[in-house]
């Protein structure tokens, strides 16, 4: 699994990198899903995705936003979205 940032942030040549990784990890590992994912996707109106791609011959699952958080966290995805928030703005006000 790789997890970036930001969809904004994530540059063509870095992606295409991590993604030859990826798929180099999936090639010799058949039974694993490769993930690539980004938490915050500035290109969707929602901010979330999740779709396959085929890279280098080999399929990578590609989430973002809450798509991925739902997939790390399942039925607890929520939660800790809004524990993150809450964390973010406290550190925010006090600093």
């Amino acid at each position: 699994m790789e997890v970036k940032n930001a969809t904004n942030t994530d540059n063509s040549s870095s992606r295409t990198a991590k993604l030859s990784l990826l798929a180099a990890h999936k090639r010799d590992h058949p039974d694993f899903t490769a993930v690539y994912g980004c938490i915050f996707d500035h290109r969707k109106r929602d901010g979330s995705s999740d779709k396959w791609i085929c890279h280098n011959g080999q399929w990578i699952r590609v989430l973002t936003g809450h798509a991925l958080f739902r997939f790390l966290f399942g039925d607890e995805a929520d939660v800790v979205r809004e524990t993150v928030e809450h964390a973010v703005r406290a550190y925010k006000i006090k600093n």
